[in-house]
């Protein structure tokens, strides 16, 4: 059913505690966010609603707690690429270096695998370009038959947009397995290793997909159950707040369970996704047969290869240790 081990997703995990413990920290801090800014807009929208009139606090609570919530989630929307850059890029390549159980001399892990996102990437704005082609160009394949047919049993006939959107949804963290191979070799220009990556995990795409299918499967069921879980002391919180704004529990429970997912659930998805992803590309080149069909289907590999024709003479093809 799946090629990834359970043991040695744990062993990897174990390997990087540092960067689960910046993690826990960040993804826990932001849902502590999310309520103390829940409770500070209930409390000033209660204020203004029993101005307006003593049938408004309720729903004055009601809107100012969704406002503080959407201030929130607007200030972490603005902080993505930095996000990306300290903590989710920095810890796939720790992960990497556990795999491949190298040792760095001289710094520790953390600062090894900070050092390495710096090499490969320079800034905040370059991987943030990087993420966002290879997020394209994997949504892309659907539109290849031979990528799609991989994703649905047999003599099933459903359309590359119907499947585009839970594809987007489900297979997120495929994007940092992809980013992964970057963390190999000395190549200091990312585009030609991404181009390459992406080649790669079209040419190996259907054991690649099963376990992903499996992997995501795993990830949103233990999702919805802490998010299920969650509604208990979400209610709890909801009836603290400002107005009893109990309507406000489902909104605190997934923000529960999307800090949980992305702390603990999606680092579990790559460390699985890893040991599949490494194991079908190492020893193996890039098909220009498959590069040509991506190129084909791809507007954003399109973007990626010009990008890696402009790296500097000696990055054209990257290299991996």
């Amino acid at each position: 059913m799946w090629d990834f081990s359970f043991a040695a997703t744990a062993t990897l995990l174990r390997g990087t505690a540092s960067f689960m413990l910046i993690r826990a920290a960040v993804y826990f801090g932001a849902a502590a966010a999310f309520v103390v800014a829940a409770g500070g807009g209930a409390g000033i929208g209660f204020a203004l609603g029993a101005l307006a009139a003593s049938g408004g606090r309720a729903p004055g609570a009601f809107w100012g707690a969704l406002a503080g919530i959407a201030c929130v989630a607007l200030m972490l929307a603005w902080l993505h690429e930095y996000l990306l850059y300290l903590v989710r890029a920095s810890h796939v390549a720790a992960l990497t270096l556990a795999h491949d159980r190298k040792r760095p001399r001289g710094t520790g892990p953390l600062g090894h695998a900070l050092d390495l996102v710096q090499q490969r990437f320079r800034t905040t704005e370059n991987l943030g370009e990087v993420d966002r082609l290879t997020r394209g160009a994997l949504a892309d394949m659907l539109r290849i038959p031979q990528f799609a047919d991989a994703l649905l049993p047999a003599g099933t006939q459903i359309s590359a947009a119907t499947l585009r959107l839970p594809f987007r949804v489900a297979f997120a963290f495929l994007a940092e397995v992809v980013l992964a191979r970057q963390f190999r070799g000395t190549a200091r220009d990312p585009w030609p290793g991404t181009r390459d990556a992406l080649v790669l995990f079209l040419q190996n795409h259907r054991a690649l997909m099963r376990n992903a299918l499996a992997v995501a499967a795993l990830t949103y069921a233990t999702t919805i159950a802490v998010f299920l879980l969650g509604l208990i002391p979400a209610a709890m919180i909801a009836r603290a707040l400002p107005g009893s704004v109990a309507a406000m529990a489902v909104p605190l429970a997934a923000i529960f369970a999307w800090s949980v997912k992305q702390a603990l659930l999606d680092p579990a998805a790559v460390a699985s996704m890893l040991q599949v992803w490494f194991r079908a590309i190492d020893s193996a080149r890039p098909d220009t047969d498959w590069e040509s069909e991506l190129t084909r289907a791809s507007a954003h590999f399109r973007e990626i290869k010009a990008r890696a024709a402009a790296a500097p003479q000696g990055m054209r093809r990257s290299v991996v240790a």
